[in-house]
This record gives C-alpha cells, structure tokens and sequence, in this order.
C-alpha cells in the first residue's frame, strides 16, 4: 500500500504517492476524494505476480468495448 498525502502549493494543492508528486487540484476536498478513489481501486484490484506482467501474459478482456470507464467527478460513462 502506498503513502499518500496532501500537500499545499501556492493556492493549490499537490497528491503525493510516498515522495512523488502525481496530481495538482484547486481544492484541498478534491485532493481528498481522489486520494481515497485511488485506494479504493488498489485495494479492489488484485495484484499481478512479476514474472506475468514481464512475459506479457496480461490480455485485454475480449469484451473491451463494454468496459465502462469511471470519471473522478463520479460520472460513469460507456465507451462507444
């Protein structure tokens, strides 16, 4: 699990992943959703050994087209 934090900039503020800075939002509320959004989706996704990942065993479902992409706002769209 990683270590996020919230850091303010200026008038906005930065999401951290341990030490790297990985997004700048305008409000401090919104860093806070997207930090929890983004550890809610490590948690729910299962982690791929190594050794799969580097053989290029990963496919994409062959259903792709129906997969629904989520929007941060918390809008759920279908692509098309």
């Amino acid at each position: 699990m990683s270590n996020y934090s919230i850091e303010k900039v200026g008038s906005d503020y930065v999401v951290k992943v341990d030490d790297q800075s990985v997004m700048k939002v305008g409000s401090r509320r919104r860093a806070a959703q997207l930090v929890v959004y983004a550890s809610e989706l490590l948690n729910d996704v299962p982690l791929v050994p190594d050794d799969a990942a580097s053989s290029g065993d990963l496919a994409m479902p062959s259903d792709a087209s129906s997969v629904k992409d989520h929007d941060p706002a918390g809008d759920v769209t279908q692509d098309q």
